[in-house]
């Protein structure tokens, strides 16, 4: 990451840096997953699909700024996902191979399975994933791991069909609370929607658990690149006071 002239870590903007900004979707994934394992914050399960929306789906959009207000861009080639970010960046395969990660094997195949009933006792009572959703580790691709079948529906006229994942995302951040909240939807939505917890729940372990290293891995290898450590710094939220992206307050050891 280049360190712009007069750095000051009070005042320096990540705004600018893509790779910040996935990082910062992944890290309230991550929060918000602990927040229902540890205190049961259901209401945090709507906060991880509007993630998942802006990582996996192309229905993000750029705006530029105009004399007055931000407009917002109608072409549709500026249709991105937050994935596109990392796509070229290129890694190792399992025969150390070179491939660019939107080509490697780097998702699993997964199922919604909840953990049983005497396991929810134990620890964690309102946390339902289970490591036995992961079916296989890295075997799909990144358009591989959004088009398995995830949810089984049937619409109204009792015809039986499969959501994949891509799907199920854009119905629970597009029609299951949050600000895009509909009080009017379809069977088949319905049949997503009862499923929020556990699909929030894997959906967002899963994606943390492939990508956070990755994102890590990328911003500490700029840091190296540029002789610099702000990638370090920022991601060590305990140092500081607030959590704000564009203005990082260190806490000082008054000894």
């Amino acid at each position: 990451m280049h360190i712009p002239d007069g750095f000051n870590t009070n005042e320096f903007s990540f705004s600018n840096t893509n790779i910040i900004r996935l990082y910062d979707v992944l890290s309230v994934i991550e929060f918000s997953l602990e927040l229902i394992k540890n205190y049961g914050r259901h209401e945090f399960q709507p906060v991880i699909m509007q993630q998942l929306r802006m990582i996996f789906t192309e229905d993000n959009d750029y705006y530029e700024k105009g004399s007055s207000k931000i407009k917002k861009l109608k072409d549709k080639n500026n249709s991105f996902t937050l994935f596109d970010i990392l796509s070229e960046y290129i890694i190792k395969d399992s025969v150390n191979n070179n491939v660019a990660i939107k080509d490697a094997k780097i998702f699993p195949k997964i199922s919604l399975k909840r953990r049983d009933y005497n396991d929810l006792l134990k620890e964690q009572r309102f946390y339902y994933f289970t490591d036995e959703s992961i079916i296989k580790e890295k075997s799909l691709t990144f358009e591989e791991f959004l088009n398995q079948d995830l949810v089984e529906v049937v619409d109204s006229q009792g015809n039986a069909s499969f959501k994949n994942v891509k799907q199920c995302i854009k119905t629970l951040a597009n029609k299951a609370q949050g600000a895009h909240y509909q009080l009017f939807i379809k069977k088949v939505q319905l049949d997503v929607i009862m499923k929020l917890d556990i699909i929030s729940q894997t959906l967002g372990e899963v994606t943390v658990r492939v990508l956070m290293p990755i994102c890590k891995e990328i911003l500490l290898s700029e840091d190296r690149e540029y002789g610099g450590n702000v990638s370090a710094e920022y991601m060590k939220r305990e140092n500081f006071v607030g959590l704000n992206v564009f203005k990082a307050t260190p806490v000082f050891d008054e000894k």
